[in-house]
């Protein structure tokens, strides 16, 4: 969860695990945009913004954006690595286990 500044970002982080590295494309909408530039989805909005003088900023909405990557195959993660690029502001990160596979019950 986060969001872009100075535009959309689309950066890769690493998960890594003894030996094992795994790359993930995570993409943010601007913390400005209206609607996704992504498949993200807004997770939280604001109907206001102060500039750093403390000044409101006429017609600003910002919001965070969640972003979900699916492995496939699952991978293991005891470090993550974060990409260096100041455009991009991650606020929350989670991981989750792999979701069970889906059988048809007849």
């Amino acid at each position: 969860m986060g969001a872009g500044s100075g535009g959309t970002v689309s950066e890769i982080l690493t998960l890594e695990h003894e030996d094992a590295t795994t790359p993930v494309r995570v993409r943010l909408s601007d913390f400005l945009s209206r609607e996704p530039a992504f498949e993200d989805t807004c997770f939280a909005h604001s109907s206001f913004l102060y500039d750093v003088g403390g000044r409101p900023e006429p017609g600003a909405e910002p919001r965070l954006w969640q972003a979900e990557s699916v492995l496939s195959p699952p991978a293991r993660c005891a470090r993550i690595t974060l990409p260096v690029n100041p455009d991009m502001h991650i606020m929350g990160l989670w991981l989750l286990p792999a979701r069970p596979e889906r059988t048809e019950q007849p």
